[in-house]
């Protein structure tokens, strides 16, 4: 059973407390569509509010093929980089 149907079955839908088997395929296939388009925006908004650490981390990927957690750490924690001209560089690719 795919996640958005046990979300459904336990009441995190616009349709409340429902169970599956008494649902057509119809609204089934509605209410899982709306729950995926949910949480695709929502995963859109955190990209593009991130967009700035997800495109260094992707420079940086690129050059080293691998990043050790406390490499990745520090690239998440430096959030200004406004100064760092290397940056500036990445961003404008």
């Amino acid at each position: 059973m795919t996640i958005a149907k046990k979300m459904i079955q336990a009441g995190m839908s616009s349709l409340g407390l429902v169970s599956i088997v008494d649902m057509s395929n119809t609204d089934l296939h509605k209410t899982v569509g709306d729950i995926l388009n949910r949480e695709k925006q929502a995963a859109e908004c955190i990209l593009r509010e991130q967009q700035t650490k997800v495109i260094v981390l992707a420079h940086q990927l690129m050059e080293k093929e691998r990043l050790e957690g406390k490499e990745l750490r520090i690239s998440l924690a430096q959030t200004d980089v406004s100064d760092d001209s290397n940056t500036k560089k990445m961003l404008a690719v």
